[in-house]
């Protein structure tokens, strides 16, 4: 029985080779953390928003932290909020609660 044999470039193996690791100091650790912790926050959020039940739901709102920074006001991200919410299943007073949380925690980023 013959078997083929091949050899792996040297340019594969210099690619293979340039795995960094970053390391960051405990501040932008800390920024991190933060918004990893607000991007989970709304991803639950809408899950609950949007009556998803189980893994397979989904909704199609989409809701880009950048796109919220980069407005000036509190009141310009609270009308992109509620235009994007429009299609929640959930009462609007949870809707309004959801958006008075994410816009407090949007100030600590």
């Amino acid at each position: 029985m013959s078997s083929v044999n091949f050899k792996k470039s040297d340019a594969y193996q210099d690619k293979k080779s340039k795995f960094l690791t970053a390391k960051y100091d405990k501040q932008t650790m800390s920024l991190i953390k933060q918004r990893l912790a607000v991007e989970d926050f709304v991803y639950d959020e809408l899950r609950v928003l949007f009556n998803c039940q189980n893994d397979e739901d989904d909704h199609d709102c989409d809701i880009d932290l950048d796109e919220l920074l980069d407005l000036d006001t509190d009141q310009e991200r609270d009308a992109c909020l509620r235009e994007k919410l429009q299609l929640a299943k959930a009462p609007q007073s949870q809707v309004r609660r959801f958006i008075d949380e994410l816009l407090r925690r949007l100030q600590a980023l």
